[in-house]
This record gives C-alpha cells, sequence and structure tokens, in this order.
C-alpha cells in the first residue's frame, strides 16, 4: 500500500489514537493527508469503514512483521528479551500504527473480531516464543514447568501494569526507551532468580 491511500491511514492512526473513533474528526484526516474528502471517502467509504480498515491494517503489519522474525537464542529469559527489542524495533518503525492499535486494543468499543484477533496473535507469539526453547539454563532444584510458568506469570502482570499505567495517562507512547530499559532489568532479577549460577 503506497501513496494516497497510505497518507490516509497515517493520518487516521493520528486522529483516532488522539481523539478516539467517536471524537476524531475526518476534516482533519484528510488535512493531514492532504487529500479532500472525497478522496478519502472514495477509497474508504465512510468514517467507520475507515477505522476498521486502520485495524486491520495495523493487525496485518504487526502479524507480518512478528510472523517473519526469528528467535537467536534457546533461552526463555533471554527470547522474551529478544521479544521486547522486536516490539520495541516495530514501534520505532510504525509508531503511528502502534499507538493506534495500542489504544484500539483498550477500547472497550472495539469490535470482538477483532480483539480476538489480536488475542489469537498473542496466543500464536507466545507459542512462538516456548518452541524449541532450551530450559537446560533453569535451576535444577524447582521442577521447569513451574519455573517457566511463574515467569509467565510474572510477565504477564507486568504487561497488565503498564496497561493500567498507560490507561491513567501515566506511559508516554511517544517514548517507550524508560519502559524496555526498566523491563530489561527485570529481566536480569529474573535470570538471578531461575537460571542456574
Amino acid at each position: 500500500m503506497q501513496g494516497t491511500k497510505e497518507k490516509i491511514l497515517r493520518a487516521a492512526y493520528k486522529e483516532f489514537e488522539s481523539h478516539g473513533y467517536s471524537l476524531a474528526s475526518t476534516n482533519k484526516i484528510v488535512n493531514e493527508a492532504g487529500v479532500s474528502k472525497g478522496t478519502l471517502f472514495n477509497y474508504f467509504g465512510s468514517k467507520e469503514k475507515l477505522y476498521h480498515s486502520c485495524i486491520e491494517h495495523a493487525i496485518g503489519v504487526t502479524i507480518t512483521e512478528t510472523n517473519a522474525f526469528q528467535y537467536e537464542k534457546p533461552g526463555f529469559i533471554e527470547r522474551m528479551y529478544e521479544l521486547m527489542q522486536l516490539k520495541q524495533a516495530i514501534q520505532m518503525r510504525h509508531p503511528e500504527l502502534t499507538q493506534f492499535l495500542s489504544k484500539a486494543y483498550l477500547d472497550k468499543t472495539l469490535p470482538e473480531k477483532y480483539r480476538q484477533q489480536l488475542d489469537e496473535f498473542r496466543e500464536k507469539s507466545l507459542n512462538q516464543l516456548l518452541e524449541g526453547v532450551d530450559v537446560s539454563n533453569l535451576r535444577d532444584d524447582l521442577p521447569k514447568d513451574r519455573m517457566m510458568d511463574l515467569i509467565r506469570w510474572t510477565l504477564d502482570g507486568y504487561a497488565e501494569q503498564m496497561k493500567n499505567m498507560w490507561q491513567m495517562g501515566l506511559i508516554d507512547l511517544e517514548n517507550l526507551e524508560p519502559y524496555y530499559e526498566d523491563f530489561e532489568k527485570h529481566l536480569d532479577v529474573m535470570k538471578k532468580l531461575y537460571y542456574k549460577e
């Protein structure tokens, strides 16, 4: 996708992310994209169809880039770090798209089919993370499956905390670097807890 349609989508990502679906202005979208309102409706038909196109495109780009990713390290915690780096790279390449998608996912009015797609994608990503993972570096004095559960639950809790902070307006989506650095420190602590010395 390129040219006019891409300009409209980029402008729409910004507008929907900033104002949500109901308060987003198609006038602002066409001004930002540098196109006429007729052009917008020629490509997308309606504001609702434009919103759905944004969601579908954002999900598609995220899935494509994630599916193309290959883990380099076999360790579970190292893979978590690689996944964090992948998310950061996608966010840097597509800032409007990722900010829009993050906000859309948390929006209670997001159509269920899209929420289900995103949930299925998360599950598939987790399975990809676990496929061929090397657990030999985990401590021998504790059950490995329990340690992996604890690591996953810790990371799920961390993600939930970040989501809650974002909903309260405490996270700047345009500057995620401090949060990634903080996450890296948590991973270092988990290595000390769960890995062999």
